[in-house]
């Protein structure tokens, strides 16, 4: 009568030893994912923050794009157009630059 008592007993403490391992890793993993919710709060936050100034200065260079009578689809052509000039360049100055180095082995080599 006293063995099946005592068995019952054992199993309640392993239950409640198993349950209290159980409660501190859900403890663990709600700090740690506490944790990662406050970086990319931060992380929001600053977005928030850098959206808003790219909005402001999108805004301004609006207003100075309406000064000067130009809308916003064009100068963007033109930035567009102005970026792929800067690349030719590029490249071609490069083209020189080989120029110049090739002529100047052929005259060292003669």
């Amino acid at each position: 009568l006293v063995a099946p008592v005592m068995m019952r007993q054992r199993r309640l403490l392993l239950q409640h030893c198993s349950l209290r391992y159980y409660t501190h890793r859900l403890h663990v993993e709600t700090t740690r994912i506490a944790l990662h919710n406050d970086m990319l709060s931060d992380t929001v936050t600053n977005l928030e923050q850098q959206v808003s100034k790219l909005q402001s200065i999108e805004q301004q260079l609006q207003s100075i794009l309406t000064s000067q009578g130009m809308h916003i689809d064009t100068f963007q052509s033109l930035l567009h157009e102005n970026q792929t000039t800067i690349q030719e360049i590029k490249k071609l100055q490069m083209g020189e630059a080989m120029t110049s180095i090739l002529t100047s082995i052929l005259r060292v080599d003669h």
